[in-house]
C-alpha cells in the first residue's frame, strides 16, 4: 500500500515537472521567436537605411552636393567648402547650410555693440538678453549725476552718494567687461551659431 501510494505520487510529481519544462520550453520558443523577428527587423531597417545611402551616391554634385562641395565616395558623403555646411546633419541633400562669417560677427559687435554680433549669429536669446542690459545700463550710468544730485540734496551724508556712485560704475565695468569678452570670443572664433553651425573663420 506504501509502495502504491509512493508510486502514485512520483508519477504525480513528475507529470507536474515535465508539464512546467514544457511551458518553459514554450515560453523560451517564444522568447527566441520575437528575438528573431527582432533581429529581421533590425537587418531590414539597415538594409533600407544602406539604400537610402547609396541613393546618396554622389554621382551628381548639382544634386547631391547642392554645388557647394565634392563627393566622398569612401564616406558615401560630401566634403562642403568652408562656407557651407549640412543642416540637420541627416539631410539627404548636403551642403545646403551657407554658414555664417566670422568677421561679420565681430565688425557688427565692435562697432554695434548691444549684440549686433548674436543677432547677426541668430543667437537670439543672449543677443537680446545683452541688448537689454546694455541700454539698462547706459540708463542708469546718465542719470548718475541727476541721481548723486537727488541723493546729495536729501541726505546729509555723503556715504550714499558714495555708495550709489560705486554702484554705477560697477554697471559701467560689467556692460564695458562684457563687450571685450564678447570682442575676444568672437575673435577666437569660439561662438557658433543658432544651430550650431561654427562660424567661417577669418
Amino acid at each position: 500500500m506504501i509502495l502504491f501510494i509512493f508510486l502514485t505520487s512520483f508519477i504525480i510529481s513528475f507529470t507536474k515537472t515535465q508539464d512546467a519544462n514544457n511551458s518553459k520550453l514554450t515560453l523560451y520558443e517564444s522568447e527566441i521567436e520575437n528575438l528573431k523577428g527582432y533581429q529581421m527587423a533590425t537587418k531590414q531597417i539597415a538594409s533600407n537605411s544602406f539604400r537610402n545611402l547609396a541613393i546618396f551616391k554622389c554621382e551628381n554634385d548639382e544634386r547631391d552636393c547642392s554645388g557647394h562641395g565634392t563627393c566622398n565616395e569612401e564616406k558615401n558623403a560630401c566634403i562642403c567648402t568652408e562656407e557651407w555646411a549640412t543642416f540637420p546633419e541627416d539631410s539627404n541633400q548636403q551642403c545646403n547650410y551657407h554658414k555664417k562669417k566670422q568677421l561679420a560677427a565681430f565688425l557688427f559687435e565692435f562697432f554695434l555693440g548691444f549684440g549686433a554680433g548674436h543677432f547677426y549669429c541668430e543667437n537670439y536669446t543672449i543677443a537680446s538678453l545683452k541688448l537689454t542690459s546694455f541700454l539698462f545700463g547706459i540708463c542708469i550710468i546718465c542719470l548718475l549725476p541727476l541721481t548723486a544730485k537727488f541723493i546729495n540734496d536729501r541726505c546729509e551724508s555723503d556715504s550714499m552718494v558714495i555708495l550709489t556712485s560705486c554702484f554705477y560704475y560697477l554697471c559701467a565695468m560689467g556692460l564695458a567687461f562684457w563687450f571685450i569678452y564678447d570682442l575676444v570670443i568672437f575673435g577666437m572664433n569660439k561662438y557658433k551659431d543658432g544651430n550650431g553651425i561654427p562660424l567661417v573663420h577669418w
